[in-house]
This record gives structure tokens, C-alpha cells and sequence, in this order.
């Protein structure tokens, strides 16, 4: 999905799916401790959208470059994303807990 970093473009994308019979909207969740500060905003940006267009949503973390990313992704999903996930818009669910990438909070 592209960025502006403005709910009003995500909004768009999601009435734009909304529209099209399209029912899930994903992020692709770069390394969150990478510098770049709008990457938990965008979550909570995407959860915004699905909710007011009707839309599942969910995470897709991209580990490219990211050296760490054993246990840093373990700690961003357990302190930042689960809040997020915790939407009944989020598409993984397995055994009622949400799901992205394999991994279940």
C-alpha cells in the first residue's frame, strides 16, 4: 500500500478496496527499531482504515537487512503490534489469538 504518511491516503486505499469487493488491506512492517519513526504510526493508521471501511487487515514483516530480527521481532510484536492486532478487523487468527508472519500473541 502506498504511504503518504496521511489517514486520509490510507482511508483512501481502504474505500478504494471497499469499492472493489476487496477484503483485506496488509502492512508490510519494516525493521521498527530501523529510524524510521512513522513505521508504528502506519499501524495504527491501517487498523484505522479497516475498521472504518469494513476491510481485515494484516502484518507482513519484511526482514531484509535486518540483523536482529530473531528477537526484535518477538519484542515489536509482543510491546507494539498485539495492541494493534487486538481489532476484530485483524485477518490471522488462530485458536482466537491474532496471527502475522507465523507468529501468534
Amino acid at each position: 500500500m502506498f504511504s503518504a504518511y496521511d489517514q486520509q491516503t490510507v482511508n483512501s486505499h481502504a474505500f478504494w478496496l471497499q469499492q472493489n469487493g476487496i477484503d483485506t488491506m496488509a502492512l508490510q512492517r519494516f525493521n521498527p527499531n530501523g529510524g524510521e519513526v512513522n513505521r508504528d504510526g502506519m499501524a495504527a493508521k491501517v487498523r484505522s482504515a479497516a475498521e472504518t471501511y469494513g476491510r481485515k487487515f494484516y502484518i507482513m514483516y519484511d526482514s531484509t537487512g535486518w540483523t536482529a530480527m530473531q528477537t526484535e521481532i518477538k519484542a515489536d510484536w509482543t510491546n507494539k503490534m498485539s495492541a494493534l492486532t487486538a481489532s476484530p478487523r485483524m485477518r490471522g487468527k488462530m485458536a482466537g489469538r491474532s496471527c502475522a508472519f507465523g507468529v501468534c500473541a
